[in-house]
């Protein structure tokens, strides 16, 4: 791998690390694994067992018990389960995509970032395939899949072509904190039926449907990120994050950028922040 990671950032309220600075988390309190094992039947206990020292089989990591599940840890989350009482929902992240039958559901946030979703009921089920997987994935918490270039010598100023091209345009950015998870934000936004409860404006929810059949989703420093083009009077590209904020509030984001004026700015300022509020109108509801 080339070039260096730089060194995990710490959360000065809990003080767990992460590889992004200022990482969006919850700094509640956390559980134990055994409080996730008590309601469980006793062979899917020893099941969560077999499946974490099959991890631990790769090295050192950092068990994190959550509310609703329990991560596992390196320099990123790769993997963790949910403890069911008859089976435990086995989940890890690869750098590609692969196909099985035994794959409950597969999550693709990026090119390089694909959820797995396993079932396990039995010991048996944490067999030599599952392990290759597991260790790949922990081999992606260490970022080995991560490609990062050397660092210029600060005597090297950049050439013209590696600068590139300024993007035009002016920017929007919107910002509202809400009640609920950033799971039923983003449900809000991805479900057409749902988002044209909150986006009343029929021109922009038109361009935002039409966009969100090629946008792309990604797992950035800023959360769960939507990216899109739209097209017509509101054109611009178009990126809105869901984040946690605190046990039971979130942030919801908003870019809208290339703009051709600063009146088309404060306009769609304007328009998006009645989105924005009536969305979180029918949160607190």
């Amino acid at each position: 791998m080339a070039g260096t990671l730089r060194p995990l950032w710490h959360c000065p309220r809990c003080q767990r690390p992460f590889a992004n600075r200022n990482q969006p988390h919850t700094c509640g309190p956390l559980r134990t694994v055994a409080e996730h094992l008590e309601r469980a039947l006793p062979e899917v206990q020893e099941t969560y067992r077999c499946f974490e020292e099959a991890v631990r089989e790769n090295g050192h990591f950092l068990v994190n018990a959550q509310k609703t599940r329990i991560a596992f840890q390196t320099r990123m989350h790769f993997g963790g389960a949910r403890v069911h009482r008859t089976y435990v929902e086995a989940a890890f992240i690869l750098p590609r995509r692969i196909e099985s039958p035994r794959f409950a559901r597969v999550d693709s946030f990026s090119r390089h970032n694909h959820a797995y979703y396993v079932r396990l009921t039995t010991p048996d089920d944490v067999d030599t395939e599952l392990k290759a997987w597991l260790a790949e994935a922990y081999r992606c918490g260490l970022q080995e899949h991560v490609e990062r270039p050397p660092r210029r010598p600060l005597s090297a100023p950049r050439t013209s072509a590696e600068k590139g091209k300024k993007p035009r345009g002016h920017l929007m950015v919107l910002e509202r904190t809400m009640p609920g998870s950033p799971h039923d934000a983003e449900a809000a936004w991805k479900d057409a039926r749902k988002r044209a409860g909150w986006l009343k404006d029929a021109a922009l929810r038109s361009a935002v449907a039409e966009a969100m059949k090629a946008a792309t989703v990604a797992d950035k420093e800023l959360g769960r990120t939507y990216r899109m083009h739209l097209e017509g009077d509101d054109a611009g590209s178009l990126e809105i994050a869901f984040a946690a904020r605190g046990e039971d509030r979130c942030v919801v984001r908003v870019w809208h950028g290339r703009l051709p004026s600063v009146a088309k700015r404060e306009a769609l300022k304007r328009r998006w922040t009645e989105a924005l509020e009536t969305l979180k109108a029918r949160m607190t509801s």
